[in-house]
């Protein structure tokens, strides 16, 4: 069980090599600003109610596909 740390300290790392975390970290901050656009357009453009929610699930499925592309090609300044 004292090997638990150091797997996902290894795990932190790996993200961290393949910039998982920076592309988490834009992705969310991105998300946030479409959330609040599409929240204040709304209601003059008279969209419909589930609008925010429909824009809400398609983040969160781009989310984990981000995600999971970021894991895959590991792009770096490999020339």
């Amino acid at each position: 069980m004292a090997s638990a740390p150091h797997k996902i300290a290894r795990f932190w790392q790996e993200l961290k090599r393949r910039k998982v975390i920076q592309v988490i970290i834009v992705y969310a901050t991105a998300a946030f600003v479409i959330i609040e656009l599409v929240d204040i357009i709304t209601e003059p453009l008279r969209l419909p109610e589930w609008t925010l929610a429909f824009i809400l699930v398609l983040l969160c499925a781009g989310f984990i596909i981000a995600v999971i592309l970021s894991w895959i090609y590991d792009v770096t300044a490999e020339v």
